[in-house]
């Protein structure tokens, strides 16, 4: 329904923190990491920005490198790895748009200030955070390659803080749906709630890009393991997966089609519930797949559909109100590099969310 970068897996307050630390966990210990390195130690500088910085809100410069970090947070934190971006052209809108998020966070740093926007236990609330990160050795090697540091989660906590406030503000300043705009909403949308066929796929993956025959022999033996009956699947993607679903017995959860690469689409979409895959290659390895459920498609009612059409009517309040806002500070885009919004004719509100194909 939305065509600008909401975070539909929206986690606020509390959540917020277990939400990025279960991202977290699957992109460093399945993805790669960065090799650059280096960080500022906050997401923001203040008055006096250098010609590193590509955009000011009133006193406050966001620099570049403050904003490659800041990227390579909120990526990590829907379950992806920047490094999965190969292409110049979309790493550059991928961080156009979270410096339209960080513009947004500092026009409401600067509207709420003085205000309690912050809980009064924040402080013991980020620290639980930071203490609970520290205790995984690869979230904390894979912050520090990618510059990520206390400051930058600070930094992030606090931006849900203010998105929550923000929310509330323009939720209380409008009258909330009614009935008949609900139902308007939904017959003017009823298309867009036919949901698609959904899959849950899990998978044993082997070895890397490299396709090494070792790993092939490998996955082929796993398979055969598998198919006679004297291991099960769950098993095997325990003790030879080699990516971040290896605990959950393989688990990808439900998907549609074209949510994959390239032949793991065809194939997942292809097995029967139960069907053991023959092996296939990926641009990320070797992988055997099987089903464990499929939802079919179907049209919602408006019954169904009802919570969904109040949310999105509400967000659609609270994109009003960080455009009004964002439109009334002084805010400078400062490179040609990312360009302003109003010049690509988009506004969004809230944490990015990237469309990049799904690793397998």
């Amino acid at each position: 329904m939305r065509s600008n970068f909401i975070c539909r897996k929206n986690a606020l307050k509390k959540a917020v923190s277990l939400v990025l630390i279960m991202m977290l966990l699957l992109a460093f210990t399945g993805c790669g990491k960065s090799e650059d390195g280096g960080g500022p130690n906050s997401g923001t500088g203040e008055s006096g920005g250098d010609g590193d910085s590509v955009a000011r809100v009133g006193d406050v410069y966001i620099s570049e490198d403050a904003l490659d970090v800041y990227a390579e947070l909120l990526i990590i934190s829907q379950g992806y790895d920047l490094d999965q971006v190969t292409d110049d052209e979309e790493r550059t809108l991928i961080k156009e748009s979270v410096l339209d998020y960080m513009v947004q966070i500092e026009v409401m740093r600067e509207y709420f200030a003085g205000q309690d926007v912050l809980p009064e236990d924040f402080e013991e609330q980020l620290e639980g955070f930071i203490s609970e990160l520290s205790a995984n050795a690869d979230i904390m090697s894979g912050f520090e390659q990618k510059g990520i540091n206390n400051d930058t989660l600070r930094y992030y906590m606090e931006s849900q803080y203010y998105q929550t406030a923000l929310s509330d503000e323009a939720t209380e300043l409008n009258t909330l749906p009614t009935q008949e705009e609900i139902e308007k909403f939904y017959y003017e949308h009823q298309l867009e709630f036919v949901s698609q066929e959904e899959r849950r796929v899990s998978h044993i993956l082997v070895g890397t890009a490299e396709l090494l025959d070792a790993d092939r022999q490998l996955i082929n033996e796993i398979r055969e393991r598998i198919a006679s009956g004297t291991a099960t699947f769950e098993e095997m993607a325990a003790e030879y997966g080699t990516d971040g679903t290896k605990d959950t017995g393989g688990d990808l959860d439900y998907a549609q089609k074209g949510a994959y690469v390239e032949p793991f689409n065809t194939v997942a979409f292809s097995l029967a519930v139960g069907e053991l895959s023959d092996v296939i290659e990926t641009q990320f390895g070797f992988h055997i797949l099987k089903v464990t459920d499929i939802r079919p498609a179907n049209q919602q009612t408006l019954e169904e559909a009802t919570e969904v059409i109040r949310q999105e009517i509400q967000l659609q309040l609270v994109d009003a109100r960080i455009t009004e806002l964002v439109n009334a500070a002084d805010v400078e885009y400062l490179t040609d590099k990312y360009t302003s919004p109003e010049s690509r004719g988009t506004d969004s509100f809230g944490v990015p969310e990237l469309d990049i194909i799904d690793e397998p």
